[in-house]
């Protein structure tokens, strides 16, 4: 701190000198003119150095109880060659501490560890005050970071296990979500009053509300039986028919999904032939999500520790980045 208190005097004191050589209230020849403006160039430079080495320190506030009420500050020594900010803004994210895309998960996770549902469900919006407002939950680079964790976390196909579902509100008088819906895409605002519904929930209303198949109506009487005729001469037994095929017992298929619309094309898929297959009694049903990606100019250090980090969150089998 010293030697930055040096270097801020000297750094002023060239500045004061350069000022007055504007106005011409000095009367310097053109080298030392020229010498003033080197000098300021130089402590200025030494006194963004001398920045660098003292502010080092980044505070951070924080609450590891929600129900506690004293704060906790952790300090964090900060290294590296870019601005200050730059390298606060990447520690924070490299410790979690502050957000610039979550998923889907990493918000489940939140509401059950506060916990921070009302009840049964949790308003969109409440969410984003409560993200800006309480130290015991990370803080988000800004409110379209919830947004788009809302819209993952609602599109996954493993959304019973993983996330939550959406609905577009409650009818108090029917007790009832409105609009329910999950495994599928959402579109919504920053200032969203819809809600997130805990998985159990929604289900035991889904399944309540599935339509139910009318009962199969009476069929045509079957005809009497046909008295035999007389046999042909010559003629024996027929030959026995083909048994009948069996059911098939396994399905399998692959499709390429794009990744631009990811959530919507995964929310057909649900529909259109996971839940079908889930509906046969017995039916074990897994759906196994491959990713492949590549960038001829390379992926950069924020995309490698974000997506690797995600990976991890989401407990991938096996994941990583490889060069060619």
């Amino acid at each position: 701190m010293q030697s930055l208190d040096e270097a801020a005097r000297l750094y002023l004191a060239w500045q004061s000198i350069d000022a007055d050589k504007g106005e011409d209230r000095l009367d310097l020849a053109a080298g030392q003119a020229r010498q003033v403006t080197e000098k300021l160039r130089q402590s200025n430079e030494t006194l963004s150095q001398r920045l660098q080495e003292a502010l080092c320190w980044l505070l951070v506030p924080g609450l590891s109880d929600p129900k506690g009420k004293d704060i906790e500050w952790t300090a964090i020594r900060l290294s590296g060659p870019d601005s200050l900010a730059t390298r606060a803004w990447k520690r924070l994210e490299r410790d979690q501490a502050v957000y610039s895309d979550m998923g889907g998960v990493p918000l489940r996770i939140e509401l059950d560890r506060v916990p921070l549902w009302q009840g049964d469900h949790v308003q969109i919006h409440g969410l984003t005050e409560y993200f800006a407002k309480y130290l015991y939950l990370p803080r988000l680079r800004d409110e379209s970071v919830l947004v788009g964790a809302v819209q993952d976390g609602v599109g996954l196909l493993t959304w019973e296990n993983d996330t939550f579902a959406y609905a577009d509100g409650w009818d108090e008088d029917a007790k009832r979500y409105t609009g329910l819906r999950a495994g599928t895409s959402v579109l919504l605002g920053c200032d969203s009053s819809a809600l997130l519904v805990k998985p159990g929930v929604a289900r035991k209303q889904m399944d309540a509300e599935k339509p139910v198949p009318p009962p199969p109506g009476p069929g045509p009487t079957p005809p009497g039986p046909v008295p035999p005729g007389p046999t042909p001469p010559g003629s024996g037994p027929g030959p026995t028919p083909p048994p009948e095929p069996a059911s098939p017992t396994r399905f399998f298929g692959t499709v390429r999904i794009d990744a631009t619309r990811m959530s919507r094309d995964a929310g057909k898929l649900a529909e259109e032939v996971v839940q079908h297959l889930a509906k046969q009694l017995r039916s074990d049903v897994s759906v196994t999500i491959e990713v492949a990606a590549s960038a001829p100019d390379g992926y950069s250090e924020d995309v490698v520790r974000t997506v690797t980090e995600n990976c991890r969150t989401l407990k991938f089998d096996s994941a990583g980045f490889e060069t060619e």
